[in-house]
């Protein structure tokens, strides 16, 4: 796929989720609907998205697994999206240079970046580890973000977000358990709900 391809493929994206909710995805006029911490919360998904694809680019350089391309593929779509809903909403991009890695405006996505990046340089095995802590925090804070969003379309757009983490969760779970031979560990969500998502089928939908 080339970068045009890719543009295209994000846009469509970003508008069919939009368009699945009843609402027309245009420009920024918006932001009066979003009270300040539905803002806040939407610029931290901004990052936290940026913030998985950054470190997952860096283990798939480091290890060569790859479920780390294919995930930073998709977080990166899911990075393009909130994008998107930033400027739908007329806010401020947190993110100075998207295709960079690191540079965080958020002082704990920046700690946890150095935290991640450090843990993905010892082995396969935990940069496995620390994939999947992102896609546990990631599916708390995304259900977090969905009950205080001000409107369905947002919410919309965080379920389609959430369903993807799981299935991220998923892939790394399996490549963990194919890599090591022992079962994944929940190391931020209850072990019973990660349980129940890496032994439910991937997720079909709005792609992830």
């Amino acid at each position: 796929m080339n970068r045009r391809q890719f543009i295209r493929g994000t846009a469509a994206l970003a508008a069919a989720a939009a368009a699945g909710t009843g609402f027309a995805f245009q420009s920024a006029h918006a932001a009066a609907s979003l009270n300040a911490q539905a803002a806040q919360e939407l610029r931290y998904m901004r990052e936290e998205e940026k913030l998985a694809r950054d470190v997952y680019r860096q283990a798939y350089d480091r290890w060569g697994l790859p479920v780390f391309a294919r995930v930073a593929q998709a977080e990166q779509r899911h990075m393009y999206v909130m994008g998107r809903m930033l400027a739908y909403y007329g806010l401020s991009d947190p993110v100075a240079a998207p295709n960079a890695r690191g540079g965080f405006t958020d002082a704990r996505l920046a700690k946890l970046y150095a935290e991640l990046k450090a843990r993905t340089e010892k082995s396969a095995g935990d940069a496995l580890q620390a994939a999947g802590l992102i896609e546990e925090v990631d599916i708390m804070d995304l259900e977090k973000a969905a009950k205080t969003a001000p409107d369905a379309m947002l919410r919309r757009i965080y379920a389609n977000l959430e369903r993807g983490s799981r299935n991220h969760l998923r892939g790394f779970s399996s490549t963990w358990t194919s890599l090591t031979g022992k079962s994944y560990t929940a190391q931020a969500m209850p072990q019973a709900t990660v349980d129940a998502i890496v032994a439910s089928p991937i997720e079909r939908g709005w792609r992830s």
